[in-house]
């Protein structure tokens, strides 16, 4: 009979050996500008004097303040392709935002979903890469990691599929995607 049962506090805790040791940089950090705690999107109220004076509030906050920063930190674009950081990205939201998993799922599917992914996504036991259009999005949270699996156009669902700490968007084959080019 079992008397006793291990508590793990995450995936990494439990198979260390199936992912990199973390190093302190690999840690959530707070962003700067939203070091002094969360904001909450859908708080439309002032909570301050300033706030009030200056007609703002979480809400205009995250959206005039946080997404641009977030995107200027965790996008790097180029003519030809889309290159998105993950992991950084999560730990922002992780790190500044009240209810950070649904609102973190929200701006992912608007980002990504109908977009061509061409780096960035594998299978995590055969590290077979896959590449393709992004239709559908599964989020996995575990303590401060979230893993993301994509279901992609005319492809059946790819079991333990992964995705990087960087993946790839290729503007070219999703512009040729909303036009069926």
């Amino acid at each position: 009979m079992i008397t006793k049962f291990k508590l793990f506090e995450s995936i990494r805790d439990e198979y260390a050996d199936m992912f990199a040791p973390r190093k302190p940089e690999d840690m959530p950090q707070s962003i700067p500008e939203f070091q002094d705690g969360t904001i909450d999107p859908d708080d439309d109220e002032p909570w301050s004097e300033i706030h009030m004076k200056n007609k703002t509030n979480d809400k205009i906050i995250y959206e005039k303040e946080f997404l641009p920063l977030t995107k200027k930190r965790n996008f790097e674009e180029t003519e030809d392709e889309i290159i998105i950081n993950m992991t950084r990205l999560w730990h922002d939201f992780y790190m500044s935002i009240y209810g950070a998993k649904d609102h973190y799922m929200e701006f992912v599917r608007n980002e990504l979903l109908g977009k061509y992914i061409s780096k960035g996504y594998r299978n995590i036991l055969t590290d077979e890469h896959y590449e393709g259009i992004i239709n559908r999005i599964v989020f996995n949270f575990d303590g401060d990691s979230c893993f993301e699996e994509f279901q992609l156009n005319g492809q059946s669902w790819i079991e333990n599929g992964f995705c990087e700490e960087f993946i790839t968007i290729d503007i070219l084959k999703t512009d040729a995607n909303k036009y069926n080019v």
